[in-house]
């Protein structure tokens, strides 16, 4: 999987044709100790990254547990 960072704060996850198959056939992703480190690190320097470009009014949202919802997001098909 790549991380694609923009200029907005977005972030696009992409992932190799054999990752889709897998998370497709598992309906899970499971990574290994160094797989999942590899990830972490890769998250850390997106969070901050995406706190210098988010725009200020974005800069203090909460999320208070683990749902999300995603029904206003531009790229849901």
């Amino acid at each position: 999987m790549k991380f694609k960072q923009h200029e907005d704060g977005s972030c696009d996850i992409i992932f190799t044709n054999e990752e889709v198959e897998v998370i497709s056939k598992n309906k899970k992703l499971h990574m290994t100790s160094l797989g999942l480190r590899h990830f972490g690190n890769n998250l850390i320097k997106i969070v901050v990254e995406l706190n210098a470009l988010l725009p200020e009014k974005d800069r203090t949202l909460m999320t208070y547990d683990g749902d999300i919802d995603t029904t206003n997001d531009s790229n849901r098909k």
